[in-house]
């Protein structure tokens, strides 16, 4: 019960974050409309699935948050001092490499006549960050 209660926190925090990003790009849409414009290019429209999301800045915020959540669940422990010190290098980690260089995502699925369906799938990311480990080819 109480491992319970301490996920439902966990993911109660990590609802309000979300929101929270949600608000702050809410306040840009005239960027927002472009953003879902290009992803949705690569993708099908009128099929049984389409899904457009605006995530730029949300995989920063987020392997931020979910780090600082670690390093508090850790506590004072000792025996955790070396893993907290791991954790806190993560989110630096992922810069670097270009992992946050990811500006939205979208996915259709378009059913054919066989019975099969189309599936396509898009990332939309920083061009600056073709250069990056993650991205190069």
């Amino acid at each position: 019960m109480k491992n319970t209660r301490w996920v439902a926190c966990v993911l109660s925090l990590f609802i309000v974050a979300s929101v929270s990003r949600a608000a702050e790009s809410a306040s840009k849409p005239t960027l927002s409309k472009e953003r879902f414009n290009a992803i949705a290019g690569h993708v099908d429209t009128g099929g049984d699935l389409l899904v457009v999301a605006n995530i730029e800045g949300y995989l920063e915020g987020i392997v931020k948050d979910l780090a600082q959540w670690a390093q508090i669940s850790m506590g004072r422990n000792t025996a955790s001092s070396e893993a907290g010190a791991v954790v806190a290098k993560i989110p630096g980690f992922l810069g670097k490499n270009g992992f946050y260089a990811v500006r939205g995502f979208g996915m259709s699925v378009v059913p054919r006549s066989d019975g099969l369906n189309n599936v396509k799938c898009f990332i939309d990311r920083d061009p600056a960050a073709a250069e990056l480990p993650l991205w190069r080819g």
